[in-house]
């Protein structure tokens, strides 16, 4: 199994399935891209099927959910056999609810809408030890809609357009790894990325002002390991820490809308050549609830399946995802229970 195999294995994993941290986040800021050999171009595209129902205040919901899609490109070039650069975009923080059943539940009309979009570009240097370091620079921009009826809060409700800006964080790592038995192991720190005087636009009623309001995505530490376990399996293991209980997100009329314990989640699969061309594998995930007035879901495990072609120079790696999404109590008659995800992804890359 060559290098370019070998690592594109892992990286259909790492791109399959929602991970959902702190509730409102749908990419893992993933950057194993910068280990990659030679030079790669590369992108995933996600979509996930989402049912979450339950009751508000005693009433029926209706299912909150729907159809989340996304997507990732990423771009790594060797500069030296010692240098690479990488350059990554990805949607970081996405997340909406839409309440649709008109039953007399006070939640009737209300739309959330979070969507994110993030420029990481990072730079590499390995040392002849097979020790690496590397680093780089983020900048991320989020923007929110949110649609509350005045029988949420009255008597007027109001609608919020806002848009946080850019604002920058930083990316920095270690890896060491062992090519003769595919081994790696990375830790990668990212940095909270504060944006701090964020536009926003409020409609109670018939008119509109001009507001601010000031967001926090906090930082994460991620440790992943992978090795050869014979001449065509590999398996890895992760684990992601996010700080989300120092995330903040100040909204006009709302106040604080994020009270959220620390997140932590757990991955842990296998890749198998099942030819020269054809791989195959399964992981599985688990993330523990953590808390927030906002989040309506509990635990979430997820068992994902995955295969692709790979070759040299190119590969497309599927996967499917199926999410068994714990239960929440809310208090207040506010329960939400018996809910899943599925999730698909398309992985295509090219390496030259």
């Amino acid at each position: 199994m060559t290098r370019t195999a070998a690592w594109a294995l892992t990286t259909s994993v790492a791109a399959a399935g929602p991970v959902w941290s702190g509730g409102i986040e749908n990419s893992d800021q993933d950057v194993s891209i910068i280990f990659a050999p030679g030079t790669v171009i590369e992108g995933t595209y996600f979509y996930s099927d989402i049912e979450i129902s339950g009751t508000d205040f005693g009433m029926p919901s209706g299912n909150t959910g729907g159809g989340l899609s996304s997507g990732v490109i990423n771009f790594k070039h060797d500069v030296t056999d010692k240098i690479a650069l990488a350059f990554i975009i990805d949607e970081p923080i996405n997340d909406f609810s839409r309440y649709r059943l008109n039953n007399g539940n006070p939640n009737f009309g209300t739309d959330t809408d979070i969507r994110s979009i993030s420029f990481t570009a990072l730079a590499k240097y390995r040392f002849d030890n097979n020790v690496s370091v590397y680093g780089g620079v983020r900048t991320q921009r989020a923007k929110l809609d949110i649609n509350v009826p005045d029988t949420a809060i009255p008597p007027f409700g109001y609608e919020l357009d806002a848009d946080t800006g850019y604002d920058f964080g930083y990316v920095v790592g270690v890896g060491y790894e062992i090519p003769e038995i595919a081994f790696r192991a990375s830790l990668t720190y990212n940095s909270k990325v504060s944006h701090d005087d964020g536009d926003a636009t409020l409609f109670p009623s018939s008119f509109s002002t001009s507001t601010s309001f000031t967001a926090e995505f906090p930082q994460s530490l991620d440790l992943q390991v992978e090795t050869g376990v014979s001449a065509n399996t590999l398996v890895f293991g992760r684990v992601r820490w996010r700080d989300w209980s120092e995330g903040s997100l100040e909204l006009p009329l709302q106040g604080e809308a994020l009270d959220f314990k620390d997140s932590t989640f757990y991955q842990l699969g296998f890749s198998h050549a099942i030819t020269d061309n054809w791989v195959g594998g399964l992981s599985l995930t688990y993330e523990d609830d953590h808390g927030g007035p906002l989040l309506t879901t509990g635990s979430i495990a997820t068992l994902t399946a995955h295969g692709g072609y790979i070759t040299d120079t190119y590969y497309v790696i599927g996967a499917l995802s199926y999410s068994d999404i714990g239960d929440k109590d809310l208090g207040n008659g506010t329960v939400y229970k018996d809910n899943d995800a599925v999730t698909f992804s398309l992985t295509v890359g090219y390496t030259f």
